[in-house]
């Protein structure tokens, strides 16, 4: 399967809308700014392999759950 760019925003967000949390409590746990978190969700930017893995850590799940691969 593919990387694409989309469905790792449409995790990110969903991920964060479960977790019930705002994007600036997602950026404060990573060390990123809010509007980091805003443009990986609107699938404008990817995370670093770093930061994808602090996302994963936060979010409790698979650095193929984060790139859209689960």
């Amino acid at each position: 399967m593919a990387f694409s760019i989309d469905r790792m925003a449409a995790e990110l967000r969903g991920l964060r809308g479960k977790k019930h949390v705002s994007q600036q409590e997602v950026a404060d746990a990573v060390g990123v700014e809010r509007v980091t978190i805003k443009n990986y969700e609107n699938g404008l930017t990817v995370p670093s392999y770093e930061t994808a893995w602090k996302l994963a850590d936060y979010y409790g799940v698979s650095l193929d759950t984060i790139g859209g691969r689960s």
